[in-house]
């Protein structure tokens, strides 16, 4: 009996900590996050919604900024303080005439304007909020990539000098 209990209610645990950690990430105050908000959809502006890193217009080295866009608006209207049901409807924001070369420009003059959120999209749990919210209180989201970029590097240099240490093999570990 007890082992027929032990995954539910650990399920149920990982559930509740996940909500409170949505509810707490909701409770950044919105203040704090305009500024580096309207700093993202700048540079987001700049580089389109198929930004090419390595070559322009291949498919493999393109940012897709339009699910970027998706990730800071749903991360920026989740206000827990105004709306604690924010972390189960997430809500979004969109313009009302949808053109994907005014985008940006349309979510720039939204957020300096403290336009309400006019969308919601229940069907996923957007765990990136207890992330993002956080982060774009203290910077945009360009420096939260690469914050990103550095986390990688660092986990990868661990792991190789950990496979280094077990294998004493320079070339195992490099591999």
């Amino acid at each position: 009996m007890k082992k027929a209990l032990k995954y539910p209610l650990l399920f149920l645990a990982i559930v509740l900590f996940s909500c409170l950690l949505l509810l707490l990430s909701g409770m950044v105050p919105q203040s704090a996050l305009k500024t580096h908000m309207a700093q993202s959809l700048d540079q987001l502006a700049l580089e389109g919604t198929s930004y090419g890193v390595l070559f322009s217009g291949h498919p493999r080295s393109t940012l897709d900024n339009y699910s970027e866009f998706r990730i800071l608006t749903h991360s920026y209207y989740m206000d827990a303080p105004k709306s604690p049901n924010a972390i189960f409807s997430n809500p979004g924001w969109e313009p009302d005439d949808f053109d994907v070369k005014t985008l940006f420009g349309d979510a720039h003059a939204a957020v300096l304007a403290d336009a309400p959120s006019n969308l919601t999209y229940t069907r996923y749990w957007m765990g990136f909020r207890a992330v993002v919210r956080p982060l774009m209180a203290v910077m945009n989201y360009m420096d939260m990539r690469q914050l990103i970029q550095w986390s990688f590097v660092l986990l990868v240099g661990a792991v190789t000098l950990q496979l280094f240490k077990k294998t004493s093999s320079f070339w195992i570990a490099m591999g």
